[in-house]
């Protein structure tokens, strides 16, 4: 039959977008492509990223998305504050910081929960991040990110900061390994120039 969007090289078909207001084709939604695949309300906004730390907040704050602080209590994922080492074993959710950076020397993530963490400050990692399979983790931070080379040497999940991301090395003479990233990394997601 006829299809607004063909298959090509690969035998797949495109992905069309049909969000601009007022423009008709002539296919019913069934014949948009061969696999029924389509995009709608994806409206270009010019200058949003939408892993930047505020998008991230307003997107969560508009679905009502539990929140849970990491520090603050000794039952909190991080304890009062004192201790680096976070444990996010109980399950998944929308975890943040308010106006406090946060140093992980110790992180457990548990599948099949999806975890995402709101930073209002920097995120320095001292320690191996390993996700396992089923889990999504995604740190969406207002400041830096800073991995520190001496103790790390893999990190997985997506990586979304306002600021910088930066691989602090051994220093001196030593040479550094190959930092491996699972994931994705955004650097200045706010969109300010530098």
């Amino acid at each position: 039959g006829k299809f607004f969007s063909l298959k090509g090289s690969e035998d797949t078909p495109s992905l069309p977008s049909l969000a601009s207001p007022g423009v008709i084709f002539n296919f019913n939604a069934n014949r948009i492509s061969s696999e029924g695949w389509r995009v709608t309300n994806s409206a270009y906004r010019p200058g949003v990223i939408k892993t930047s730390y505020q998008y991230i907040k307003d997107a969560l704050k508009k679905g009502n998305a539990a929140q849970v602080n990491l520090f603050g209590s000794p039952t909190a994922p991080c304890g009062n504050g004192a201790s680096p080492n976070c444990n996010f074993t109980k399950g998944g959710g929308y975890y943040f910081t308010t106006g406090k950076d946060l140093t992980l020397k110790q992180a457990t993530f548990a599948s099949p929960n999806d975890y995402v963490f709101l930073i209002d400050g920097n995120l320095n990692i001292d320690t191996e991040l390993n996700v396992p399979p089923g889990a999504t983790v995604i740190f969406a931070v207002k400041g830096n990110i800073t991995v520190n080379k001496a103790n790390v040497n893999r990190i997985e999940g997506i990586f979304s900061a306002d600021g910088d991301f930066i691989v602090d090395g051994k220093g001196g003479s030593e040479n550094d390994t190959q930092l491996i990233v699972e994931g994705s990394i955004i650097a200045n997601a706010k969109r300010d120039a530098g």
